[in-house]
């Protein structure tokens, strides 16, 4: 089968000012059947990618169904892992539905249609996602738009689509309830922001008897708004807000530690921070010795990246989370359940099969598989927005991300889980009971206690020898490691038990 040529795109930016149009780069990538990419430079100066069909396909597509999107692309860009992991998902899905399902079949249009990805980089700035708006809602060759990742960068995205077409709009990574207000053609995978505490805040007061709170937050719209609903939440369930703090976007540890110093002197049993780092925040709270008996997170719980970076501190932390790879249900487009899209994700990727798989990257996948339940529905993509639009509001869609149905505001109204590392650095969903999969781990253990437990090795002396005891430490309840004493017979027998025999 001949190569699918790529389609540039055939209206220039209108509306949209000079300076900021200098500053876009396209990637336009097609997954059908993945083969090399190529690379050109169309009469604008933008710079596109794409794929080929792979030769010797039994699918014979009538055309394609071209979905144009934004991503943070420079490795730099505050929001290039979680927009890369979310890509990622993209790819999968539409990889799947290409190759397997010989794209999206369409009765009305007779014949099946493959899907194309265009994607933009937004350069990790609204003047970039912007710019990306204005080109895609005039690109008559452009029939569905999806965002990338943050309500920050999303929100002058649809708004400009919103204004300049009547193409549906897609979100897999934006919560801020005003992306979407009085947009009918726009559509979030995440749940609005104000609730996104509410399973973690219930869970500590009810189950786990906390009585205080704190919250530090980061200039961000999504940061901003999910903290934003703790003391409404700590008043619904008899807990007091000790103090409530905002500091600059993207904090380091220099800002955070004295904030830190600040709780440790307030001492709340619950802290949530809303940041979109997460790993500032814990080094800070070990510089200056102390943690509260939760710490709740709203981005990083799950993630590989935030694992990777602070090891074994992640132990007892917990987040807030739309998604978990233990999810019982089964994805309606591709068959897959949660796990079984996590394992191939990591596969993807490279990674071991006990890596973190982010939700942000499950509700990509989910995205895809709604516009296809939707668009196959409908029976047609092109030109009809309001129509796909009306389906996707009076319907709910089974995916690999969850069962979803949307509120009058086009966001989603699956309810977040809480999820916790436990002392193996393992993500667990521990509420709502009825999902979880391992108990609330509260309070928790002070920084000594844990690196007692951890890191520490105790030293025994018998008979003159030093001996270093594999099974850990034991600790007493100021977290101070209290070596067992053994005698050097009982450690010959441990050692000889454990080496092998030839």
């Amino acid at each position: 089968m001949p190569s699918q040529s790529h389609r540039s795109p055939s209206r220039m930016w209108r509306g949209m000012p000079w300076g900021v149009k200098a500053t876009i780069q396209l990637l336009s990538i097609l997954f059908v059947c993945m083969v090399d990419a190529a690379a050109l430079e169309d009469s604008d100066g933008v710079v596109s990618l794409y794929r080929t069909i792979e030769e010797g396909t039994d699918c014979d597509f009538a055309g394609t169904m071209v979905i144009g999107n934004f991503f943070s692309l420079g490795p730099d860009d505050k929001f290039f892992a979680l927009g890369s992991g979310q890509r990622t998902a993209f790819n999968i899905m539409i990889d799947h539905i290409n190759r397997h399902k010989c794209g999206v079949r369409l009765d009305g249009l007779d014949g099946n249609y493959a899907i194309e990805l265009r994607t933009y980089d937004d350069l990790g700035s609204t003047d970039g996602s912007s710019a990306v708006a204005y080109k895609l809602a005039n690109d008559s060759s452009v029939d569905v738009l999806t965002a990338g990742y943050s309500s920050t960068l999303t929100q002058p995205y649809v708004e400009i689509a919103h204004n300049e077409s009547d193409k549906l709009v897609l979100a897999p990574g934006a919560a801020s309830t005003k992306v979407f207000l009085d947009k009918p053609l726009a559509f979030g995978m995440l749940p609005p922001t104000q609730k996104y505490l509410l399973q973690a805040v219930k869970a500590l007061a009810t189950i786990s008897g906390a009585k205080t709170m704190a919250t530090v937050w980061e200039d961000a719209s999504f940061t901003r708004g999910v903290c934003a609903a703790a003391p409404g939440l700590a008043e619904q369930y008899g807990m007091t807000m000790t103090s409530m703090t905002e500091v600059v976007n993207t904090p380091n540890v220099t800002v955070l530690e004295p904030i830190a110093a600040t709780l440790q002197a307030e001492n709340p049993d619950v802290v949530i921070t809303c940041v979109y780092d997460c790993a500032p925040w814990v080094r800070a709270m070990r510089k200056v010795g102390w943690s509260p008996k939760a710490q709740v997170f709203t981005v990083c719980v799950g993630q590989e990246k935030f694992s990777n970076e602070i090891g074994t501190d992640t132990a007892y932390l917990m987040g807030v989370t739309p998604w978990d790879a233990s999810l019982q249900i089964e994805d309606a487009v591709t068959g897959w359940t949660p796990s079984e899209f996590a394992s191939l994700y990591r596969t993807v990727l490279g990674e071991e099969e006990t890596a973190d798989v982010a939700y942000q990257s499950a509700m990509a996948g989910a995205l895809i598989s709604v516009l296809y339940q939707a668009v196959e529905a409908v029976g047609s993509f092109q030109d009809n927005g309001p129509e796909l639009a009306e389906y996707i509001s009076n319907n709910s869609f089974e995916t690999m991300g969850g069962n979803f149905s949307f509120d009058e505001n086009g966001q989603s109204m699956a309810p977040s889980l809480m999820v916790q590392y436990d002392a193996e650095q393992l993500v667990h969903t521990i509420y709502p009971l009825e999902t979880a999969s391992g108990p609330i781990l509260y309070p928790m253990p002070s920084w000594d206690h844990r690196d007692c437990t951890l890191l520490s090795t105790c030293e025994q002396q018998a008979d003159n020898i030093t001996d270093y005891l594999p099974m850990g430490n034991v600790c007493n309840d100021e977290g101070i490691c209290v070596c067992v004493r053994v005698s050097f017979r009982w450690v010959s027998k441990l050692r000889t038990e454990k080496t092998p025999t030839t």
